[in-house]
């Protein structure tokens, strides 16, 4: 399917309910958006700094939705959303988070292309914690090397619902990226719908 940042869809979910939605970030396996408020008529990013993307998968939005037209994102809002970065960044499924080491064959290459980013650690009952800022030492970004030691500095520990260990966008926080640590698949499970190439 063929799209495009700012392209506006109308969007009915499972109960049949309809929303219209601005397309801000996508790839092959899932969509990130905004909505129109009911209340205002206003796009519910255009005044936040700090938010969680709404998410939907690939597979559901096509069956389900009807492209309206287009609204071109803002450069200030394309700085907000950091519309640039990936969506899903060191997964592996053949480690855990602080139970048998680091990922081997680790590269020095710029994976996370921004100067800081927020990682959130999930809790031994699941759910995130509060993000915790990190600073690049590279001016072009976080190499794997770099991201990977970050965010097993704050994730030292494994729970049983996880397998295999990945970082994942969430959002922004006054403006800058947020990511939330998981396991190899994403915690809505979209990556196991098996979209991924």
């Amino acid at each position: 399917m063929n799209m495009e940042s700012g392209e506006i869809y109308e969007l009915e979910d499972i109960r049949g309910d309809k929303e219209i939605i601005k397309i801000l970030i996508f790839d092959e396996v899932e969509i990130f958006f905004d909505a129109k408020l009911r209340s205002n008529n206003e796009w519910s990013l255009s005044t936040q700094k700090t938010f969680i993307f709404s998410r939907i998968p690939q597979l559901f939005f096509k069956n389900r939705s009807k492209l309206l037209g287009f609204d071109e994102i803002l450069s200030n809002d394309k700085l907000n959303y950091h519309i640039d970065l990936p969506l899903r960044i060191l997964r592996f499924d053949d480690i855990t988070w602080g139970i048998n080491g680091k990922p081997l064959n680790l590269s020095n290459n710029v994976v996370l292309p921004n100067k800081n980013v927020y990682l959130e650690a999930f809790g031994k009952k699941g759910g995130t914690q509060k993000p915790v800022l990190f600073n690049s030492s590279n001016i072009n970004g976080f190499t794997e090397v770099e991201l990977y030691e970050f965010a097993s500095s704050i994730q030292n520990f494994s729970i049983e619902e996880i397998s295999g260990i990945g970082i994942y966008r969430s959002g922004s926080k006054n403006g800058i990226p947020t990511y939330y640590l998981w396991g190899y698949h994403d915690m809505a499970g979209i990556t196991q719908y098996g979209l991924e190439k």
